[in-house]
């Protein structure tokens, strides 16, 4: 499996920049029409090391162009040549024009002798000025998105509009996708969960929710363990907070929740106060939720409860500075059951 190939190669290394905490790095790639036809922005990209066999990996975050023909006389060539609806020649654009690249650092992509690739995500070495940068072939594609991991199947590899499903019978063709070769399926080793802080972000509507409860029935199709002191084995149990109730139950829009996962419905426990949409739904709630605020910090309790502009009243202070002992004798200021509460 070549990380190199001469037909992959798009431009050359200049150096690591400042990122916060970040590594980035920038590249130059000299002009190609092809360029317009793929996607770019968040693109993987192979960097060479000390031989071909390695390689820095990272994602395209940002780039723009340089050269003469992006500045100046050659901006204003451009301009004419648009407003007088002639086109720019292919051999000017060539010779000068070029475009530089940010990419964001992932890590190292090795090339191991069993022709599978292994990746390191730290890097500390530095390519040299003019190595070699590639776009991963299809081959390589396909091991650094997982696609011939175990794990479960999250959906198809995808840039913006481009989803790499060629020859997919699964997937629903829409008239805004571009379908890209090789089909790539993305997996995810569930147990990766298992004692791990794990975020995931995207913006609303994009399947945050439909990614989780893929997940989680993904990983309880077997009762998940960790590892204890004395090589104990314990099962492991998960507590999803769910407000907006799109987890359990069906949405709005009939999507399926956990509670529809045949494997999960003897291990499923729902606590709530909404109505069930069915009996069988109904079912799994095992009460309503109580809190006792007691068990909390003051400061996390009244940071929630009361609005900003009344933290800083005076009995606000005093009730925030309550020692862990006090807060926990509180005792609720009207003991008479409701019903009997006159106005």
């Amino acid at each position: 499996m070549e990380l190199f190939p001469r037909q992959q190669v798009v431009g050359i290394f200049r150096g690591f920049r400042e990122g916060g905490m970040e590594f980035h790095a920038d590249l130059a790639l000299p002009y190609r029409n092809d360029f317009q036809r793929i996607p770019m922005h968040g693109h993987f990209v192979l960097v060479q090391l000390e031989t071909p066999d390695e390689a820095v990996l990272g994602r395209i975050a940002s780039f723009s162009s340089e050269g003469k023909l992006s500045f100046g006389s050659g901006e204003e060539f451009n301009i004419r040549a648009v407003q007088e609806q002639r086109p720019i020649p292919e051999d000017l654009r060539e010779q000068y024009l070029k475009y530089r690249v940010n990419i964001r650092v992932l890590g190292v992509l090795r090339n191991n002798s069993s022709n599978s690739l292994t990746f390191v995500p730290s890097h500390r070495r530095l390519p040299h000025v003019g190595s070699a940068v590639a776009f991963p072939s299809g081959e390589v594609l396909k091991e650094i998105c997982g696609h011939n991991i175990e794990g479960a199947e999250i959906g198809h590899f995808a840039l913006g509009e481009y989803i790499y499903a060629q020859g997919s019978r699964a997937t629903q063709i829409q008239s805004w996708m571009r379908v890209e070769s090789p089909e790539i399926m993305v997996r995810f080793p569930v147990s990766s969960l298992v004692a791990r802080r794990s975020f995931v972000f995207a913006r609303a509507g994009f399947g945050k929710s439909n990614l989780n409860k893929l997940l989680f029935s993904k990983l309880y199709e077997t009762t998940p363990t960790v590892k204890k002191r004395g090589d104990r084995e314990e099962p492991v149990g998960t507590i999803i907070f769910d407000p907006d109730g799109e987890y359990f139950w069906p949405d709005d829009k009939g999507r399926p929740g956990l509670c529809d996962v045949p494997h999960l419905q003897d291990k499923l426990v729902v606590f709530t106060a909404r109505a069930a949409p069915s009996a069988f739904y109904g079912s799994f709630t095992a009460g309503g939720i109580k809190l006792d605020i007691r068990q909390l910090r003051p400061s996390d309790v009244i940071s929630i409860a009361l609005p900003p502009e009344r933290q800083d009243q005076q009995n606000v202070a005093k009730l925030r500075a309550l020692s862990p002992s006090n807060w926990s004798r509180l005792k609720p200021a009207n003991l008479r059951p409701q019903a009997s509460i006159r106005c």
